[in-house]
């Protein structure tokens, strides 16, 4: 699975509007620093940084992404569970909010995984 919206400015743009809508932005921060659940902009991501799996991750949640046979590869300070939002949001839509948090990311490329 690919991001069809991967580095897309008007898919990007649209995630953003989903990330605050859909308060993304309560748990994970405004700027994806980072609060009650992990940051999206470094280096550290819990499950991987693929696009398949981020996909699931936001689809199904931490409970679901298990259950599938996932496992915790990086640590956080702060590992809330993600809860699913497929029953919020469309896969179209899903995919934006990975193009906006892609976009956003600060950590070094050369160890980005996508």
């Amino acid at each position: 699975m690919k991001n069809p919206y991967t580095d897309n400015p008007q898919a990007i743009a649209e995630g953003r509007k989903l990330w605050f809508s859909r308060s993304c932005n309560g748990c994970h921060g405004g700027m994806g620093g980072g609060g009650m659940c992990p940051p999206v902009i470094n280096d550290t991501w819990v499950y991987g940084s693929e696009d398949k799996t981020l996909f699931e991750l936001i689809k199904n949640g931490t409970v679901e992404l298990q259950k599938k046979g996932y496992t915790r590869i990086g640590r956080e300070n702060v590992v809330a569970p993600m809860p699913p939002f497929g029953s919020v949001m469309s896969d179209d839509e899903i995919w934006k909010v990975i193009a906006y948090v892609r976009s956003i990311y600060h950590g070094d490329p050369k160890l980005r995984n996508w």
